[in-house]
């Protein structure tokens, strides 16, 4: 019985147990039950759509091609799914996002680490076969986005769009990087502006920001719909290229300012940012020419600003946020910009779609410094919501900015004057006579001043001031023209203004030697008065109120007295300047050639400038030898290291040289690190990897080498390699090879056996260099060159024995400038 009720007991036990366990398990199991997450889910053709364009960004990247996704969709969708009405094959899956996954981490796109976390982000959430929330896929997608492509990763953003298509048009800046058209050393940094118009691409839309961006999505419109856009603001997915999925849109509110109108024939055409808009709706407004502010609301024109105050004057100064003008009142004032100022350019087609003469792409830089020829529109704070370029007429007079003793400084403690007229000195309302031959000091403390600027006028044309405080090569320098002192916080400036045609006078005997034949100098009258207007029609001391200055950073103006056969030369080629493909061509030019001239890569300034008629070549009648050739080293070596009497230019003193130095390793890492501020990205230091890498300057060490890693065509160093026992470093470029190398205790030993002592640079890159060692160590270098200057266009000595073998002033700008056509201003 004891038995019986035992087993019996043991029997119920299990049971009771069992029935436990199972009602644990149950409750556990309904507990955790994974269920479908209800939302918005990601559609399957999106999902498959955004991995493709990843792979393409990949690709393009493994490729090392520019450019981005090339998707040719031009419209937008929204992704307002209701999840209750889905069909199995509608919505991506947590399956095909584990495959996805996978696949990338197979590839190699994503590391493991990463892989196994995206993997496993969302274990508790999903079943393979649910559908993925949107939010979820693209939270994993950035991601693996961001390791695709870092620099520019596809991310979740927002942008208001303007409009797209065919109602948008678009003229293009094109950002060119000059070098100086004589050997200076300094950079010249401009703008060339592009006249291409063109509409927008129908995948194309113009942002807010006044960017173009680019619809690459899934599906897509017929161009007449996506010209029926306007004003959105969409949320999505997109990079600084494109755009390329939106999860929501809607219409925007947004002010578009300082636009002008153009026209009105059911669509108002307005200008802003580079950019032509066709607007539709906007019957309301009938005007045209106006400079307007635009309100957008709910994606919509709402109201129109017109601003109708105008100013006009002389252009004395364009400054980074006013300009100054010389008013016709006889006063100068002084206008800040807006935020928001835009230029127009009023002649020509107003319309915007002539090539030659659209009114888009222009820009401040672009307005003319000492002239007359633009409107400003005010506010009612009196600031410049935008500048209106009325004409462009042949510019007569040249603005130089009169530098210091020793061209040291654009700043003057005082300036001492008389003219050999009488002359008048006007600041304001204010004036005074000053009787022929009278002087005066002007400094920063002088009554005159009654505003910020003193003109001082001469009597007659023919007058010249002579500026006594200072000393040129000449003794005291006399002035053509009429003067301009302006009083800043930094001292005082000093400005020449004068006729083109005269400022040659002076700038050409400074250029070259009135000895040279005078073919010669009508070449060298030709090429500056070329750079001359140039910068007369883009010039870079804008802040200042000046075109040029009067040092080796432009042309070395008035530093020598004006000569008989210079003034003819530049009589006989009166208004003559060179083009190149309908442009005004960059007339560079230096002293002396090895035999051999290069062309503007040597200054990697990048692209931009017309270079068509810089080449590359010998400066010789005939030679077997190219410049490619001279890029190899030893063919350099062996045509450097001789007289080579075929070359135009073999018996000038600079055609060959010598120079010597013991090594100053404190002098050479102070070179090295001064290079480095100016130009970092052509001073590298070698890393362990063996790549270079731009870094700020670390310790030599011991010097055990220098040595050309590279030379381009005509021979000139492009890359040195300075070999240190801590590190060592790759200097790029002709310009910083000369300044890192120079020790201005030494002298060069010219080939006619003179001595001229070193400046900042030595006399070219043209050359070959031999290290003295002591053991392993470097001690000294010899550095055997030719010529004298960087290389490019017209060399000065060729051009005087060209001249002397025959050549016509013609024949020698053909030589040097290959394709360029003389034309009359």
């Amino acid at each position: 019985m004891n038995r019986a009720v035992k087993k019996y007991a043991i029997v119920l036990a299990v049971i009771l147990f069992a029935a436990t366990g199972s009602v644990f398990w149950i409750s556990f199991l309904k507990s955790h039950r994974i269920s479908q997450p209800q939302g918005n889910y990601m559609a399957r053709e999106d999902a498959k759509y955004l991995e493709t364009v990843l792979d393409r960004k990949n690709s393009i990247i493994e490729n090392d091609q520019p450019g981005s996704d090339d998707g040719t969709a031009s419209t937008l969708s929204q992704n307002d799914q209701n999840s209750s009405e889905v069909t199995s094959n509608e919505w991506y899956t947590y399956g095909e996002y584990l495959e996805w996954i996978e696949a990338k981490q197979t590839e190699g796109t994503i590391p493991e680490n990463i892989a196994q976390e995206l993997l496993s982000r969302y274990e508790g959430k999903y079943q393979p076969a649910f559908f993925m929330l949107e939010q979820d896929f693209i939270q994993s997608f950035t991601e693996v986005a961001d390791r695709i492509d870092p620099e520019n990763p596809i991310h979740i953003g927002t942008l208001t769009w303007i409009a797209g298509g065919v109602n948008v048009s678009h003229i293009p800046s094109v950002p060119a990087d000059q070098g100086s058209e004589r050997d200076t050393g300094n950079d010249l940094d401009e703008k060339i502006i592009s006249a291409a118009d063109q509409n927008l691409k129908e995948d194309e839309i113009l942002t807010e920001q006044g960017g173009i961006c680019k619809l690459s999505l899934r599906e897509s419109k017929s161009e007449s719909e996506i010209s029926q856009e306007y004003f959105r603001t969409m949320e999505g997915l997109m990079d600084d290229d494109a755009v390329y999925y939106v999860r929501k849109q809607s219409n925007a509110d947004l002010e578009l300012n300082s636009c002008f109108t153009a026209k009105n024939d059911g669509k108002l055409l307005v200008y802003w940012s580079d950019y032509g808009i066709s607007i539709p709706n906007a019957v309301q407004y009938d005007r045209r020419e106006d400079i307007v502010d635009l309100s957008i609301k709910d994606g919509q024109l709402a109201n129109v600003r017109i601003y109708q105050n105008k100013v006009h004057g002389k252009l004395l100064r364009l400054g980074n946020d006013s300009v100054e003008l010389a008013m016709e009142d006889g006063t100068d004032r002084s206008f800040a910009f807006t935020d928001h100022v835009q230029v127009y350019r009023l002649y020509g087609d107003v319309d915007g779609r002539s090539k030659e003469n659209g009114i888009l792409g222009y820009h401040l830089s672009d307005l003319k410094v000492g002239y007359d020829f633009t409107d400003f529109v005010l506010n009612d704070e009196d600031q410049v919501v935008a500048a209106l370029a009325t004409r462009e007429e042949t510019m007569s007079n040249i603005r130089v900015l009169i530098r210091n003793n020793d061209f040291a400084d654009i700043y003057h403690d005082s300036i001492s004057l008389c003219c050999d007229t009488a002359c008048t000195l006007k600041s304001g309302a204010g004036e005074k006579k000053l009787d022929a031959g009278e002087s005066i000091t002007i400094d920063q403390k002088s009554p005159l001043f009654e505003n910020e600027r003193l003109y001082v006028i001469p009597s007659a044309l023919t007058s010249r001031t002579d500026i006594t405080s200072l000393t040129r090569g000449q003794g005291t320098p006399s002035y053509r023209g009429s003067l301009e002192i302006v009083r800043t916080d930094n001292g005082l400036l000093c400005i020449n203004e004068l006729l083109l045609e005269e400022y040659l006078y002076s700038v050409v005997p400074s250029e070259m030697p009135s000895s040279y034949p005078l073919e010669a100098q009508k070449a060298q009258a030709i090429s500056a008065r070329t750079y001359a207007y140039r910068h007369m029609t883009k010039s870079s001391l804008q802040m200042y109120g000046a075109h040029v200055d009067d040092s080796t950073g432009f042309q070395v103006y008035n530093n020598i007295e004006e000569t008989d056969p210079s003034t003819q030369a530049v009589r006989e080629t009166k208004g003559k300047i060179v083009t190149i493909d309908g442009e005004v061509a960059g007339t560079y030019f230096y002293s002396t050639s090895c035999g051999f001239g290069t062309d503007t890569s040597v200054w990697h300034a990048g692209e931009g400038e017309n270079t068509n008629h810089l080449h590359a070549k010998a400066i010789a009648a005939s030679t077997p030898l190219t410049p490619e050739l001279l890029q190899s080293e030893d063919v350099f070596e062996e045509f450097i290291r001789q007289k080579q009497p075929a070359f135009f230019e073999s018996e000038e003193g600079w055609f060959r040289w010598t120079y010597e130095t013991k090594l100053d390793t404190d002098l050479l890492m102070k070179n090295l690190r001064k290079r480095f501020e100016t130009y970092p990205e052509q001073i590298l230091t070698l890393q362990k990897d063996g790549n270079y890498v731009s870094q700020p300057v670390g310790k030599l060490g011991r010097l055990l080498d220098i040595r050309v890693n590279k030379r381009l065509a005509g021979g000139v160093i492009d890359e040195l390699d300075l070999v240190g026992t801590k590190h060592s470093f790759r200097i790029i470029s002709e310009r910083n090879v000369r300044g890192i190398l120079a020790n201005q205790s030494d002298h060069v030993v010219r080939q006619t056996g003179d001595t001229s002592p070193v400046t900042t640079m030595l006399p070219s890159a043209f050359a070959v260099i031999e290290c003295e060692k002591e053991g392993e160590e470097v001690t000294g270098y010899k550095v055997i060159g030719g010529g004298y200057g960087h290389g490019i266009g017209l060399s000065q000595n060729g051009a005087k024995d060209m001249a002397e073998a025959g050549y016509s002033c013609g024949e020698i700008m053909q030589f040097f400038y290959e394709g360029i056509k003389l034309e009359d201003l």
